[in-house]
């Protein structure tokens, strides 16, 4: 794709000269790299999600912890070293309060049913986001960042990244809570 550009010299303003700029004709500049690459990102969305909070825990599908509890709320991460979750809450006035666990399936074989490997989940965090009196988030007991009013980020991570392909996340509040997560490949 060309385009034309107008060029005035600081010189001679009267003097106009005009370019036709493209990859095979760029300004008077070095291109470093005229390949494009093929794999832009290494971020998967995995989950978009509304759920209305209450004292009682339930996932990001509103499913409560009692009701299915072998429910995972991510299935097949086993490839992603880092989960970043954001959210926004309705309601600054109350706190978020969450656990993520973790487990493994059998999802590594040829014929995998994908039901997990041992029996129950293994809590690998838990925090709660704390709103301040101005809407911003708090940092008593948080590991997120919020950039506004009602909104936080949670990076999920170990020291030497994630290693399992299953994932709950429980949460408890007021409000409604609207999430989005994304999986960092490896």
């Amino acid at each position: 794709m060309a385009h034309r550009v107008s060029v005035s010299f600081f010189k001679d303003t009267e003097k106009q000269h005009e370019e036709v700029v493209s990859p095979a004709n760029p300004l008077p500049v070095t291109v470093v790299n005229d390949s494009v690459p093929t794999d832009l990102s290494p971020v998967d969305p995995l989950l978009v999600s509304t759920v209305a909070l209450s004292t009682t825990q339930r996932d990001l599908f509103s499913n409560t912890a009692s009701s299915n509890p072998d429910l995972p709320t991510l299935d097949n991460c086993l490839k992603y070293h880092t989960l970043l979750w954001t959210g926004f809450k309705t309601s600054t006035t109350s706190a978020v309060n969450y656990v993520v666990q973790a487990r493994c399936g059998d999802s590594l074989d040829a014929d995998s049913s994908g039901s997990p490997l041992a029996n129950g989940w293994l809590d690998i965090t838990s925090h709660t986001v704390v709103y301040n009196t101005d809407g911003t988030q708090g940092t008593p007991g948080t590991i997120g960042l919020a950039t506004s009013a009602g909104h936080f980020r949670v990076v999920i991570r170990l020291p030497d990244g994630l290693y399992f392909d299953q994932y709950r996340i429980l949460v408890t509040g007021a409000g409604v809570l609207e999430s989005k997560i994304v999986g960092v490949r490896r």
